[in-house]
């Protein structure tokens, strides 16, 4: 994964340090035209980077400062950027009674996917700082009053003498498919919240994460609104945050289905008349077919140029790169998608910038709960049943932790957010936990191979979005009214979902049998999701895939550490596939940090996944 790696650790062992700080930054080259280098060492102090050449990288260094921007200020100059960069170890460093203020304002100002290390010269303090939203995954780990901190966490743990993982984060995953808060699955490596700064320095000793912004779903929401005037006046906000990405010398592409987000984002670049090819990608089991005919037609309405690609399913080769990559923070079946956006990058060069629709999903439409929730517990099992991957009991059975234990740490979380309603809470969890932690990550693969946006998080208009009340967001009323001011045309196009126009009275019995749907018990709701979904059973016992995992449970003892081999056998006939792929991309994670040799190395031609 492209990105800067730091290590802060003032009384180290300098020799080993740099030894072992080398050949971990070195191992971060996956392709093979990745580099690596040394941006700043002082022997406390050590800042790296690992990436492509085209990766947005800026270095400004001052009399006081040495600044280090990764990722992307859009919509402004080389020298705009630079201005707004100086601006900021006066806010972070100096001004101690308004650096939360400060740096909040400066954060909501700055639209952008980035992260910017700063280090004062003159008193050795740093700061990390990540964007508003967090689009950028981070991690950091502090042992020793060694500070480690990387946006790959590949790089800290080839610098730790142990490693272990974190049981309830695992179960988690195999739940939800991701872990929650700042768990990862490796115990003591944390992952940064969104507009956050870690601060360290001789003065401080201890890594500090201190927030600057705290979201309140609740809080946001306008009463009184002129819902028509309100939804141009969004989409005017959203083409200009697609405006503002496209400064680039490189190809736009926008990955294009059937679907309303991505059609959006297509109707907005050609509002502003701006070039780009709409992409759409078919998988070899044809799940999504449908979507391939009506990306075409929004393709010809919009009179862009359209290229379809197919998903193969994914080889051992592919799912060991992902491992690498990700280390398991993406599952493995998505491996698949390497594949693709290297083709896109040979096609298109490594400077095209891929547009997605990502995030429209829960900004648009109306995605508060179906039914009360009256409490905490509650909603812990509503989202684990309606989320879960997995039945809980089933996870629990698989990790030997009591389910009690696992929808008690849910709650907890749902608990720990601002808002006060709970129907709130769990907007929260859906914005700022699954995109946060599934979404997001997802995009982060891409850009292992080409820079990937998507306008929705412009932070304008993601503000803008959750203000609007969900009474005007029902039966999809402030999605159709935006898409109706920025390209009228592409409106009355069929929504893949259900197959019917946005526009169209039928939206209202969708919608509702929606929720009702979304109503039901999982005993009932999963079979009739599989029915709709076509295809969407397990893997044959004698796949690939089923080979590797058992193999894996056979040859690597510590696996038995976090997850009962008998209950992964007795479970896996029943698993759906997503299941097996997250169960067998944490048994590929535990295998390859602790036995030395990934199972994958024996796969690497065959198909594994998809």
């Amino acid at each position: 994964m492209p990105g800067l790696s730091i290590v802060y650790h003032p009384d180290g062992d300098r020799d080993r340090q740099d030894h072992r700080t080398a050949e971990s930054l070195e191992s971060l080259k996956h392709f093979e035209w990745y580099e690596g280098s040394v941006l700043h060492d002082d022997g406390r102090l050590f800042l790296g980077f690992t990436g492509y050449p085209e990766y947005p990288v800026t270095v400004i260094e001052t009399d006081s400062a040495y600044i280090c921007l990764e990722g992307l200020l859009y919509g402004r100059s080389g020298a705009d950027t630079r201005k707004e960069l100086e601006r900021l170890p006066a806010i972070l460093f100096e001004n101690a009674d308004d650096r939360a203020s400060g740096g909040a304002d400066w954060l909501r100002n700055a639209d952008g996917d980035f992260l910017v290390f700063t280090l004062n010269k003159r008193s050795g303090e740093v700061c990390v700082l990540n964007d508003v939203l967090g689009r950028l995954p981070v991690y950091y780990h502090e042992s020793g009053g060694r500070i480690i901190i990387s946006r790959e966490l590949r790089f800290i743990t080839n610098l730790l003498d142990e490693i272990r993982f974190d049981p309830m984060a695992i179960a988690q995953y195999l739940l939800l498919g991701h872990p929650l808060g700042e768990k990862t699955l490796f115990d003591g490596i944390y992952r940064m919240d969104p507009a956050s700064v870690l601060r360290m320095g001789p003065l401080r000793g201890r890594l500090r994460v201190e927030p600057l912004l705290r979201f309140d779903v609740g809080e946001h929401e306008e009463r009184g609104i002129d819902p028509e005037r309100y939804a141009g006046m969004l989409a005017e906000s959203l083409c200009r945050s697609c405006g503002r990405r496209t400064d680039t010398s490189g190809d736009i592409l926008v990955a294009l289905s059937g679907g309303l987000d991505s059609r959006t984002v297509a109707a907005c670049l050609k509002k502003s008349e701006v070039p780009f090819t709409g992409i759409t990608f078919l998988d070899s089991r044809g799940t999504a077919r449908s979507d391939t005919p009506l990306a075409r037609e929004i393709a010809d309405t919009l009179g862009c140029p359209w290229r379809m690609f197919r998903k193969e399913p994914s080889t051992g080769a592919d799912a060991l790169k992902l491992l690498q990559i990700k280390s398991g923070m993406n599952y493995l079946g998505m491996s698949f998608s390497l594949a693709i956006c290297r083709e896109l990058r040979s096609l298109y060069g490594a400077d095209a910038v891929l547009f997605t629709g990502d995030g429209g999903d829960k900004l648009l439409p109306d995605i508060e709960p179906p039914a009360p929730l009256r409490d905490a517990v509650s909603a812990a099992n509503y989202i684990t049943d309606f989320f879960g991957i997995l039945p809980v009991d089933t996870v629990s059975d698989l990790t030997m932790i009591d389910r009690r234990e696992i929808l008690g740490e849910v709650a907890e979380r749902l608990r720990s957010y601002s808002e006060r309603d709970m129907k709130m809470k769990y907007v929260h969890f859906l914005i700022f936990e699954r995109n946060y932690k599934w979404l997001f990550e997802g995009e982060d693969r891409n850009r292992s191979l080409l820079w990937v946006t998507s306008p929705f998080y412009s932070f304008d208009f993601f503000t803008s979005a959750l203000s609007c009340p969900a009474r005007y967001k029902r039966s999809y009323r402030l999605y159709r009214d935006v898409l109706r001011n920025i390209s009228p045309e592409i409106t009355s196009i069929d929504y893949a979902k259900w197959m019917v126009p946005i526009d169209s009275k039928s939206i209202d019995f969708f919608c509702f049998m929606r929720k009702v749907y979304l109503s039901l018990p999982r005993a009932v709701r999963r079979p009739l999701g599989t029915i709709y979904r076509r295809n969407s059973g397990g893997y044959s016992s004698d796949s690939a895939i089923m080979e590797c995992l058992r193999g894996q449970l056979e040859r690597c003892g510590p696996i038995s550490d976090y997850l009962s081999k008998e209950s992964v056998l007795k479970n896996l006939s029943g698993c759906s596939r997503t299941a097996i792929e997250n169960l067998f991309t944490v048994t590929s994670v535990i295998e390859e940090h602790h036995g030395g040799r990934s199972s994958l190395e024996d796969y690497h031609d065959s198909a594994l996944t998809g």
